[in-house]
């Protein structure tokens, strides 16, 4: 069974790692248009968690 994240600071801090990872793959290959999408897919999550914040993308926005 898969366990879910309550806890806010956790979820915070799991999704800073995987913002970071994505990032990181998209500066070394921009062409690969699945890294991208996944971008859109954080970026949308964020938004409806209420972790969204642009600065976080600067480096690929």
């Amino acid at each position: 069974m898969e366990e879910r994240i309550t806890d806010e600071e956790t979820f915070g801090y799991y999704l800073d790692f995987t913002r970071q990872e994505v990032i990181t793959r998209i500066v070394s290959n921009p062409e690969n248009q699945e890294n991208w999408d996944l971008a859109q897919k954080i970026i949308n999550m964020e938004k409806d968690s209420g972790f969204y914040n642009p600065d976080n993308w600067k480096a690929i926005i």
